[in-house]
């Protein structure tokens, strides 16, 4: 199973996120998420695939940067 643009998921704090876009950085795979209510809320996180999709959210402020960027680059 893929991840997919659109697709809502549900996180392990119990609140559903839609992917936005994805992007590659330093190799790895990462999604941005927003909440599929309000208030809405953001989130970065990094992709792995093993026997099914695991999402690692992302805390570190400067990578939280990086990454805005990258996906705002996208999105223009």
């Amino acid at each position: 199973m893929k991840l997919q643009v659109g697709e809502v998921i549900t996180l392990s704090n119990n609140e559903e996120y839609v992917c936005v876009a994805f992007t590659n950085y330093k190799g790895s795979e990462y999604v941005y998420l927003i909440t599929a209510s309000k208030p809405v809320k953001v989130q970065f996180a990094k992709v792995t695939y093993q026997d099914q999709v695991h999402l690692t959210t992302v805390s570190d402020p400067t990578e939280k940067q990086e990454l805005l960027k990258l996906f705002t680059g996208k999105m223009q």
